[in-house]
């Protein structure tokens, strides 16, 4: 089934708005303060939606994601190449061996810096 990108500015997401969608991409912490989308977030994911959180989205993670607090939520600095992560973390079930992620900076609006460095948002592995 093919379905078009929808793009929402954080004051649209709402249940009307993600109503009929099979996926959200949260690439912004621009909805933390907006409880209303944050539950529709949640609603939308527990009624089978898939949603996938990336860059800063992150931070939104302890509100949708039983078990997770705002301690969780870590921010380094990695290689803008290959960043490995723990398979056996509960949060990676199901990922296949061959996934992996590839950090494009320029692709993603960060500035590389002379080290090459950009920041990465995830959850802190030992936890």
């Amino acid at each position: 089934m093919r379905q078009d990108l929808v793009r929402l500015e954080p004051a649209e997401v709402t249940s009307d708005a993600l109503a009929g969608l099979d996926s959200l991409v949260v690439s912004t912490n621009g909805l933390a303060g907006d409880a209303a989308a944050v539950a529709a977030i949640r609603d939308f994911a527990e009624g089978g939606g898939n949603v996938l959180l990336t860059d800063t989205g992150v931070q939104l993670a302890p509100a949708l994601v039983d078990g997770v607090s705002n301690e969780d939520v870590v921010v380094r600095t990695n290689s803008i190449g290959l960043n490995v992560y723990d398979r056996q973390h509960a949060l990676a079930a199901g990922i296949r061996d061959i996934a992996y992620m590839n950090i494009e900076a320029a692709t993603m609006g960060y500035r590389v810096t002379d080290s090459g460095n950009v920041p990465v948002w995830g959850i802190a592995s030992d936890r």
